[in-house]
Formats: structure tokens, sequence, C-alpha cells
């Protein structure tokens, strides 16, 4: 079991961050304490590397809540996280699409804004 301290220690998402999280909804998964701290396990910590990689690929926190919610759920939502999944893959992908061309447009127009 780690306290919040030393989740933000291992994972680098701050103590703040962690509690934000836990107020948004993110982390139902997360017990408390007698003393009503927040424990964490590894289970815990794997969670919190998905929710951080969804969030960095742009996934509103709605929708990681949701997703955190069907695998709650069990795998009876498996097609509901693989489509979610498959929509946050193509919206990467389309974002990644037009970095690229933003980057070659600035290449071939270096002083045009």
């Amino acid at each position: 079991m780690y306290s919040i301290g030393a989740v933000a220690k291992k994972t680098g998402i701050s103590s703040y961050t962690l509690r934000y999280y836990d107020k948004a909804g993110l982390t139902p998964f997360v017990k408390r304490d007698k003393q009503g701290r927040r424990v964490f396990n590894d289970d815990d910590l794997d969670s919190l590397a998905l929710i951080r990689c969804l969030k960095q690929t742009g996934m509103p926190l709605e929708d990681i809540r949701q997703f955190i919610s069907w695998c709650a759920a069990g795998d009876e939502t498996i097609d509901q996280r693989l489509a979610m999944f498959e929509e946050q893959r193509q919206a990467v992908e389309a974002q990644i699409h037009q970095s690229l061309l933003n980057l070659a447009n600035s290449i071939i127009n270096p002083n045009r804004n």
C-alpha cells in the first residue's frame, strides 16, 4: 500500500493532481484508510498510468471517467472500451497528420504567418 506522497514520487503525478483526479471521479478504485487518507496498491498505479496515457492523448476527463467506469463493470464492456480506444486513436492520428502538415508548411514557407 502506498500513500499519496509515495504515489506522487513513484509516478511523477503530483499529490495535487492525484487529489483532483479523485474529486473528478477518475479514481473510484482508490481506497481510504481509517483516518480517511487515500491508500493505493499496485493495481491502482497501473490504472493511474492508463489515466495518464489517455489524458496525454487529449481524451477529455469525462471520457476517461466513463472508460474507468466501464473497466470497473467488467468484461461485458470490452466492446465499448475498444470502440472508445479506436475513436481516440483516430483523433490522435488526425492530430498528428495536421501537425505534420503544419510543420511541412512552415518549412516550405518559413516567413509566412
